[in-house]
């Protein structure tokens, strides 16, 4: 359990075999190459431009063919440049006939209030003297002018119209209508609705022939598919030449590669003129990270690549985040009801998306959480709310739920405190083991008074024992912290180190109260839990009614709510003691995650 070992390795030849080499490489798909020109060269733009265009393709042909109830054929062969001039023509009219559609839909929104009517019947009105006039208006202003300029009209009506102006008044008049109207007048649409529905029809069905094509297009998915890779590759290709280090006749790549890697890279070399040289790398080597964990450890490291991925030459977070992680999330969610449908959901989310290797470790983490809060849960002894050990029929198992006196608030209180001071005490000492492995000395010394000053806030603020073994733990681990907070051999600065760092005492009594959040958390969480089965159990009279109707839907609605809920707060809030209060007492961070060139084909 930690994290993969890697060797630096170089490859150096004559230049014309350089594109060679690089294909070599890519073939082999484990080096993580990194650039070695002072000046790197970046892809030309056209092609950068047509592995964006691949890549477009693909996702829309995926996002069709997975939207279809039934899968069409999918074939192996086709005429690549007949086929993407196909898919160019195709979406070029799809998208113009949807934005001509969006605005013909725009249209008849605003032309439908009015009604339904002809231009041409319009004018053959006028040609006989009778005038159509259309106004709008806001309510406000219709109710305040009235409608007395309308006393010549013969008919007239008032209609909703959608926006500001939301009124419409439509009049018809003998003769010429008065021009001192108080309202805008309202120019004839000029297209009526029953031409605008016929152009819509039309262009619906263009967009379902376009569609259809596009099913068409999806499968030869395989086809867009190796067109993407080979973009994808020679693009890779050409960021790496960019990089490379070329000195005259000779070219030389830098990278790194997994240890177990070397013999094949060293294989694959034999008998060229391409030079292979391994090493360890040094300590200004920039090394990548890759996680070699056990399978019930490794669901943990999309916390980890989260957050931020350790350096190489620091410890494997994983497993030191891992227990911690279990366990604050099944104090904060506290049921085992919740946390058996939490291992159910996740499992049946994870069959489903099982060759989805994106969001796969995420369910299989969710699976493992629920799990652990299955046996907090039924160690608390609850079960949706009920608590277990007050039951009758469980009254002889009562040793079966060990955590049962933490039910009480206060012990669990104190619980989340003690929790708390376990976890931060074991960072300090994670921190210790490094600074002595690294022969930092005075971080040694500052670290143990970190300790020990943890002890003794211990004793005198959590235990309330202030004696003579208290303060004879808070005065040296004081006085360490001031003398080795700063290793600087400046005196100044080393005293001011050691100011900070007693002003930093604050600090590690807020990390301390932060582990606080366990308690709220699991207590917010039980109290829901239990407040929604009183409210279910009080609408249940003594005989059927509604109540034994709504009942069952309140149950389901409340748990199903505060399911949810504790979800997302166990998850945010036990991330966030690892990695603020925990993570910052030896953890630096900053590292790469190992990302092999030529792995994008495999």
């Amino acid at each position: 359990m930690s994290l993969v070992k890697m060797k630096k390795v170089s490859f150096a030849g004559p230049l014309p075999r350089r594109d060679e080499t690089v294909v070599a490489i890519e073939k082999l798909g484990v080096v993580h190459v990194h650039d070695l020109a002072d000046q790197v060269t970046e892809p030309p733009a056209e092609l950068t431009a047509e592995a964006a265009r691949a890549a477009r393709i693909v996702e829309t042909l995926q996002k069709v063919h997975d939207g279809l109830d039934e899968k069409p054929h999918l074939h192996e062969d086709g005429e690549l440049h007949d086929l993407l001039a196909h898919f160019d023509h195709v979406t070029a009219k799809k998208n113009q006939w949807e934005q001509e559609l969006a605005a013909l839909e725009k249209e008849l929104r605003t032309v439908a209030p009015w009604g339904q009517f002809e231009m041409k019947d319009v004018r053959a009105l006028e040609e006989r003297g009778i005038f159509l006039r259309l106004y709008h208006a806001t309510a406000k202003e219709l109710a305040k002018a009235g409608t007395g300029f309308l006393q010549d009209a013969f008919w007239h009506t008032v209609i909703p119209l959608p926006g500001a102006k939301d009124r419409g008044v439509v009049a018809f008049f003998r003769g010429q209508p008065p021009e001192d109207v108080p309202f805008e007048k309202v120019s004839f649409p000029q297209r009526s609705v029953h031409e605008l529905e016929k152009a819509i029809t039309h262009h619906n069905v263009d967009l379902d022939k376009a569609r259809d094509n596009l099913v068409e297009l999806a499968g030869f998915l395989p086809v867009f598919r190796r067109y993407l890779a080979d973009c994808q590759s020679r693009l890779a290709r050409a960021r790496v030449r960019g990089g490379l280090l070329e000195d005259g006749p000779v070219f030389a790549v830098g990278g790194f590669a997994p240890t177990t890697k070397v013999p094949a890279i060293e294989a694959a070399f034999a008998g060229t003129t391409t030079a292979v040289l391994v090493e360890e790398p040094g300590p200004e080597d920039d090394v990548p990270i890759a996680f070699a964990n056990h399978w019930m450890i490794a669901p943990f490291e999309a916390l980890i690549k989260m957050f931020n991925l350790p350096s190489y030459r620091e410890p494997d977070p994983t497993i030191l985040v891992a227990p911690f992680m279990g366990v604050f999330f099944g104090f904060c969610m506290g049921d085992a009801a919740y946390g058996l449908m939490l291992l159910i959901l996740a499992t049946i989310l994870a069959a489903k998306n099982k060759s989805k290797p994106a969001v796969l470790p995420f369910f299989r983490l969710l699976q493992l959480l629920g799990f652990s809060t299955l046996v907090v849960g039924l160690l608390l002894g609850s079960f949706f709310g009920i608590q277990l050990p007050t039951l009758k029929a469980l009254a002889p198992m009562k040793e079966v739920f060990a955590l049962r006196q933490f039910t009480d608030p206060e012990q669990f209180f104190y619980l989340s405190l003690k929790i708390g001071c376990a976890q931060v005490m074991f960072g300090f000492l994670i921190k210790l083991v490094l600074s002595i492995k690294r022969g930092e000395f005075q971080t040694v010394l500052c670290t143990i008074g970190w300790m020990v000053l943890l002890v003794g806030g211990y004793r005198g603020i959590g235990l309330w024992i202030w004696d003579m073994v208290t303060l004879s733990l808070i005065a040296p681990a004081v006085t360490l912290l001031f003398l080795f907070s700063n290793p600087s051999p400046s005196v100044a600065k080393r005293l001011g180190g050691g100011a900070w760092a007693l002003y930093n005492v604050a600090g590690l009594f807020g990390d301390v109260m932060s582990y606080a959040r366990i308690f709220g958390l699991g207590m917010s969480s039980g109290i829901i839990a239990m407040v929604v089965n009183q409210m279910a159990m009080g609408m249940l009279g003594p005989r059927p009614g509604l109540g034994w109707i709504f009942a069952p839907i309140l149950l389901v609605a409340g748990h199903t709510f505060n399911f949810a809920m504790a979800i997302i707060g166990s998850l945010v809030h036990s991330a966030r003691l690892n990695f603020l209060e925990y993570y910052g007492k030896f953890f630096d961070g900053g590292g790469k995650a190992y990302a092999p060139f030529g792995a994008q084909k495999q």
